[in-house]
Order: C-alpha cells, then sequence, then structure tokens
C-alpha cells in the first residue's frame, strides 16, 4: 500500500485485552518511471513496459497518485525478460537500475528501467513434448523444461537447427 516500514507494537490494556498498533511510517508513490530500451527492436513499447512497475492509485476512482510497492517494482524485469522470451527474444534481459527500495522518509521513487531484447528467433520444424515419468512432476517442472529448451537453443553445439532472426 506505499508504505516502507511499518511497525507494528502490540499491547495489553488492563481489562486484558490484547491490542495491535501498527506505526504505517511515510508513504511512498511512484515518481518518474524512465525505460531505456537499449536495442530498437523491442516488441514491447514503452508506455506498455511502464505498467510492469506501476502499482495501485490513491484517491477518489484512481485519480491520485500511483503507491510504490516495492515487490512489484522488483519483480519487474523478471516479467518483461519472461515476456520477451515468450515472444521470441530468447536472449532478453531487463533490469532496475534505480527505484528498488523506498525511501525511509517516504515520498516519490523514480524508477530506471532498462530492456535490452536481443535478437528475434523463429523456430521452424520442431515440436517439443514433455513425455510424462512415473515420478510426479514438481510445480516448477514447467519451468524447468523452459530454462532447458532456452539453454539447448543457445547452446552453439545444438542438434537444432539454425534459427533465423526475422530482420523486419
Amino acid at each position: 500500500r506505499g508504505y516502507a516500514r511499518a511497525v507494528p507494537r502490540f499491547e495489553v490494556a488492563a481489562d486484558g485485552a490484547a491490542r495491535i498498533a501498527v506505526d504505517a511510517g511515510a508513504r511512498s508513490t511512484i515518481g518518474d518511471v524512465e525505460v531505456r530500451v537499449v536495442e530498437d527492436d523491442c516488441p514491447i513499447a514503452a508506455d506498455d513496459l511502464r505498467r510492469y512497475v506501476q502499482g495501485p492509485r490513491t484517491g477518489l476512482f484512481g485519480s491520485g497518485p500511483m503507491l510504490y510497492v516495492e515487490a512489484r517494482v522488483r519483480a519487474a524485469p523478471e516479467r518483461v525478460r519472461r515476456d520477451l522470451v515468450a515472444l521470441g527474444h530468447l536472449d532478453a534481459e531487463a533490469e532496475l537500475v534505480e527505484g528498488g527500495a523506498a525511501p525511509e522518509e517516504g515520498g516519490p521513487v523514480d524508477v530506471v528501467l532498462e530492456v535490452r531484447p536481443g535478437c528475434l528467433y523463429h523456430v521452424v520444424g520442431h515440436t517439443f513434448t514433455l513425455a510424462r515419468t512415473s515420478a510426479p512432476l514438481r510445480a516448477d517442472a514447467e519451468r524447468d523444461v523452459d530454462d532447458a529448451i532456452v539453454e539447448a537453443l543457445r547452446a552453439p553445439d545444438s542438434p537444432l537447427p539454425v534459427f533465423r532472426p526475422r530482420l523486419a
């Protein structure tokens, strides 16, 4: 909710009732969001990339400032990278250059997101399947398979065919 440091205090009243008092501290909002796209062939527009770090808004009907949600901002680069890989940019990278932590005193936090989409790859004529095994699959097995496929595609000595990047 935009509060960087919330401190709970536990109290026991004279009648034995327990109370929790929370000192919410200063509230932080998203300041300027700068998106630096290192290469020109990024399929996601800069305005859409900004939305990866944006949080909920305050005020009547969401017309107020946007709240700084640290977990959302810190997760943005990985979400951008995953989406670019899904669009065929297997070498995609994204990083948070600035804006990882809210200041103790609250106020606006400027965020700088740097994106390097890399080449666009097309796989032609191959099908990847996950064979069932007698062992139960872990919840993250699909992610492991995706990572293994991407690593196999990146390997220079891979038996898979050479990829043709789309240059248009």
